[in-house]
């Protein structure tokens, strides 16, 4: 009797472990599928609905909407002359938000630098998190996939998510800059992101060769 009562407890834990390694797959799964499906299936969260756009569907000309704690280009050329650029822009032309100075301006961004981003669900919990706190988000990485870059790009363009990747090769100086810790690729695809990995600024500048962090 006690060896059957043995063997059950163990086929139960097996059962419990199975379940839980199942379900991590599941969820890693769906976040994959959300950032990876057809058009008609959700990708980003919008005031509380999960919202969705691809690269075919994107490449028209939209307006970004107006963000009033942004100042005039002039204003904006004003500041970044006092402080000392970092040597790399934004990927994409897609990211630029005034088109009249040809720069990319968020304000008070939630910034991750990292060593690398290889697929979009490297991304997916950091956009969450900016969208939790209504922020911008901005990925700076020593290097990306062009799929991350375009697919973020695409939804920056159709204001779907604010939005901003940095490819440096100099993380290391960014980090620095923003007081924050270089993120692991390894952490950053085990989703190990805790509060003290992400940055803030009160303005950040990007065009295309260079960042001004203010």
């Amino acid at each position: 009797m006690d060896w059957w009562i043995v063997i059950g407890g163990g086929v139960a834990a097996l059962i419990v472990v199975f379940l839980a390694f199942s379900m991590d797959r599941h969820v890693f799964k769906r976040r994959t599928q959300i950032l990876e499906a057809a058009p008609d299936q959700p990708l980003l969260k919008d005031h509380g609905k999960v919202t969705y756009l691809m690269a075919e569907q994107a490449r028209q000309p939209v307006h970004h909407a107006d963000d009033g704690s942004l100042k005039s280009s002039a204003s904006i050329s004003s500041r970044i002359a006092e402080v000392s650029p970092l040597m790399n822009g934004y990927a994409s032309p897609d990211f630029v938000t005034d088109p009249e100075s040809g720069r990319a301006v968020l304000s008070q961004p939630l910034v991750i630098v990292t060593e690398a981003v290889t697929q979009m669900a490297d991304v997916v919990p950091m956009i969450e998190k900016a969208q939790d706190e209504a922020k911008p988000i901005v990925v700076v990485a020593g290097r990306i996939t062009d799929e991350v870059v375009t697919t973020l790009g695409v939804n920056c363009v159709s204001n779907r998510l604010k939005s901003l990747i940095v490819i440096s090769d100099d993380p290391e100086g960014f980090a620095q800059k923003l007081g924050v810790e270089v993120v692991s690729h390894t952490d950053l695809v085990a989703g190990f992101l805790p509060p003290e990995v992400f940055g803030s600024c009160s303005l950040w500048v990007s065009d295309s060769t260079q960042t001004w962090i203010l």
